[in-house]
């Protein structure tokens, strides 16, 4: 299991403007991404940093994404400026006692 952390500042577009799509649109793609465990979506109008954190099932879904659309674009959308990524394993005991898993580890029963 792999984390990915992508962070951006919104130019041209409010914060509400910005969450009216993401739920509006982009909520729909991710929700049928292959291999995406789980997205949350990052906000903070006070230092206009916005993004989302990743659980991809393996590295072949995330290098996936990183090669697609939608990965690709993003550096390109008018009213997205700064972007990063990162990515990082998990520790999955200690995330599993914390709680970190139970998404992945609903996602997985449920595709058996």
């Amino acid at each position: 299991m792999l984390m990915q952390i992508v962070t951006f500042h919104l130019t041209g577009m409010t914060s509400a403007e910005y969450a009216h799509m993401c739920e509006d649109k982009l909520a729909a793609v991710f929700e049928q991404m292959p291999g995406l465990v789980s997205k949350a979506w990052l906000s903070n109008p006070e230092t206009n940093t916005y993004g989302g954190v990743y659980m991809w099932q393996d590295q072949a879904s995330l290098d996936a994404y990183k090669a697609g659309p939608i990965f690709q674009s993003l550096p390109e959308m008018p009213f997205v400026t700064g972007v990063t990524s990162q990515e990082f394993g998990l520790l999955e005991e200690p995330s599993r006692r914390c709680r970190a898993l139970s998404a992945f580890e609903m996602a997985a029963v449920g595709a058996q």
